[in-house]
């Protein structure tokens, strides 16, 4: 082995133990979190504003509509606004058909309009125009459960949490894809869980979101900043909240009743480009933590591959990449095996070791397109005038 390599490693395994460190600190904080056992009673219940944003959802809005149709929330306590980031199917349309034949609820169809667009945008606007005071979030190719806008105001009725997050899972995973996307999906909401409970949040994910309006307009100015990146919209309305508010001013709701259910995707480059973008932000996180947290990850995954190349050219023995892959397996599993049971669906972790295995190149590839690929959302209509209504259904 040469002075480089020895030089190289004692670099690398210093990123190992920060790596080992925080997920096995994460993996406690995790197993160590509670759902909140207090009730909150019915004549307590404050009005919610629930936030869609949608881009050409045809296929999976009726899916949520009937979720939230199904709510167990008093109709006259919550409302839904709709914004569309430039469609050109109809999914306005179907929304609209949706609420002419369920009148009990309050709804509200906004547009956006030619000179802006994204989620973020969207969500100022929704924010601007929501009648209350707490804002839940969810993506228009979800699932929310029955009790889902009970949860998160019972939670924050005993912990008065500025910024919500809760547990999110992927339904009909079928294929192997669709299994190892549930696995990584998983650790990622629940890692991100433990460390809010440690008092380090790093992440959430805008699919299932709770926070109050006044904040988001304290924090406004600072999110605007961000405006310019095709994602981002959650990381970095958590960043700006824990910078202004405090660490505490984050909470998690773990509890089954407000586990969000999305579609996984079905096609290999699909999932590389969605992890692109996810990753491609990290540049611009204004958290040292989390940027520390990133480049653990990424160093510890390339280099896991990394040298098991060099081992196949004979530049170093085989015994340490392999020996850095079971110590990275072993440190991973505990968070795992604690997400499939708290979902309910052990037989995931038949998944694990192949996942494991397919991480680093995964990790690899995707770090790679981070710096080669141009990343964009979902593209710009060229040609369509977004009407900017605010339609009341029912009042």
């Amino acid at each position: 082995m040469t002075k480089m390599m020895v030089i190289s490693l004692f670099l690398i395994f210093p990123f190992f133990l920060l790596y080992v460190f925080f997920i096995l600190k994460f993996t406690f904080g995790w197993i160590c979190l509670h759902n909140v056992e207090k009730t909150i009673a019915p004549t307590q219940l404050p009005c919610v504003s629930i936030i869609v944003i949608y881009r050409n959802e045809s296929h999976n809005i009726s899916t949520l509509l009937h979720s939230l149709e199904k709510l167990n929330y008093p109709p006259d306590k919550f409302e839904i606004v709709f914004v569309d980031d430039h469609s050109f199917d109809n999914t306005s349309d179907i929304i609209s058909a949706f609420f002419e034949q369920n009148k009990q609820f309050r709804v509200q169809l906004l547009a956006l309009g030619n000179d802006i667009y994204g989620k973020k945008q969207g969500i100022e606007k929704a924010v601007y125009h929501a009648s209350y005071s707490l804002i839940a979030c969810t993506d228009a190719d979800c699932i929310v459960p029955e009790n889902w806008l009970y949860e998160f105001v019972n939670y924050y009725n005993h912990h008065q949490c500025r910024l919500l997050s809760a547990p999110i899972a992927l339904w009909s995973s079928k294929t192997l894809l669709e299994q190892m996307q549930q696995l990584e999906f998983g650790s990622l909401i629940a890692t991100a869980a433990g460390a809010i409970a440690q008092q380090q949040p790093i992440m959430c994910n805008g699919a299932n979101l709770f926070f109050e309006k006044e904040m988001y307009f304290v924090l406004h100015n600072e999110i605007r900043k961000k405006y310019h990146l095709f994602s981002g919209d959650d990381i970095f309305l958590l960043q700006a909240c824990k910078k202004h508010y405090g660490a505490t001013s984050v909470g998690f709701v773990k509890s089954r009743g407000a586990l969000v259910q999305t579609l996984p995707l079905k096609k290999v480059k699909d999932v590389l480009s969605q992890r692109t973008r996810w990753g491609a932000k990290t540049k611009f996180y204004t958290d040292r933590f989390t940027q520390l947290l990133a480049l653990c990850v990424a160093v510890v995954s390339c280099s896991i591959l990394i040298l098991f190349v060099l081992s196949c050219f004979k530049v170093l023995k085989w015994q340490l990449p392999l020996l850095l892959f079971v110590l990275k397996f072993l440190t991973d599993f505990p968070i795992m095996a604690s997400w499939t049971n708290f979902i309910q669906q052990k037989r995931l972790l038949f998944y694990y070791p192949i996942t494991a295995v397919i991480y680093p190149f995964y990790i690899v590839i995707v770090v790679c397109l981070m710096f080669f690929k141009n990343n964009t959302w979902k593209f710009r209509p060229l040609s369509k005038k977004a009407n900017d209504k605010n339609a009341t259904f029912a009042q």
